[in-house]
This record gives C-alpha cells, sequence and structure tokens, in this order.
C-alpha cells in the first residue's frame, strides 16, 4: 500500500514530528510512505526530510498564486506516477490542494486529519473545510 503524506513543510513541531516519527516506522513490507511539501523550500524542512521516502517539494509558499496550477499538475503527475493508494491531508493548505487532487487523480482513500478544534475557521476557510469534507 502506497500513502502519501501532505503538509505544507516540516519543522521539529508536533504534527510534523508525528509525521516524520510515523514515515520512519512504518513496516516497509506493507506500507510505503511518500511525502509531499507544500512549500519544503526551506533549510530546516530539507534537513528533517526523511532519506528513505520519495518526497515531491513543490515550493509553493502561498496558495493564492500563478504558481498554484503548475504545482497542482505536479501533485496530480506524483499520484500517478506512484499509484497512491491513500492520502493523508494535515492543516489547511495541504487540505485545500491535497484533496481536490487527489480526488482528480482517482487515489481510493483519503484522509483529513485535524489536530485542533478549529477555532481559527472563519468564513471562507470554513466553507472550504466544510465542503472538502
Amino acid at each position: 500500500m502506497k500513502v502519501c503524506f501532505v503538509i505544507e513543510n516540516l519543522i521539529a513541531a508536533g504534527t510534523e514530528l508525528w509525521i516524520l516519527r510515523l514515515i520512519e516506522r512504518m513496516d516497509r513490507n506493507r506500507v510505503q510512505p511518500l511525502l509531499c511539501l507544500i512549500n519544503g523550500s526551506g533549510a530546516q524542512s530539507q534537513a528533517l526530510e526523511p532519506v528513505d521516502c520519495p518526497v515531491l517539494r513543490l515550493n509553493l509558499p502561498s496558495l493564492k498564486t500563478h504558481r498554484t496550477f503548475k504545482a497542482a499538475s505536479q501533485l496530480y503527475r506524483f499520484f500517478k506516477k506512484h499509484k497512491v493508494d491513500v492520502v493523508q491531508v494535515h492543516h489547511a493548505d495541504s487540505s485545500y490542494l491535497g484533496i481536490p487532487i487527489a480526488r482528480l487523480a482517482r487515489v481510493p482513500k483519503i484522509v483529513q486529519t485535524k489536530y485542533d478544534i478549529g477555532y481559527w475557521l472563519q468564513g471562507t476557510d470554513l466553507w472550504l473545510h466544510r465542503m472538502l469534507r
């Protein structure tokens, strides 16, 4: 089974460290992890990248840029090339980009992980999260 984790960057903090530890401990005979970083261009993020896991760095600091469509195309091709079975998204931007592209790529399972109660979600963000679920 191929599982792709989608997150903005890698930093030495909660969710990001949890993903890295999970990737590190996965039984490679049963699960092949993949990692997509929406941005991933920072030195800290690159230094934390797992060595035995394919990584796609989109270098996209914001989804509100003309480069978003190119990044979406790269992500689509990544999902198709690796024949991803499960996409697990974390946080807002990874949900906004990862979920629609996973659906377009016909990824069989999509998991949206939430680690907070969404107190910061207002207006458009709240509507988008509801639509993606």
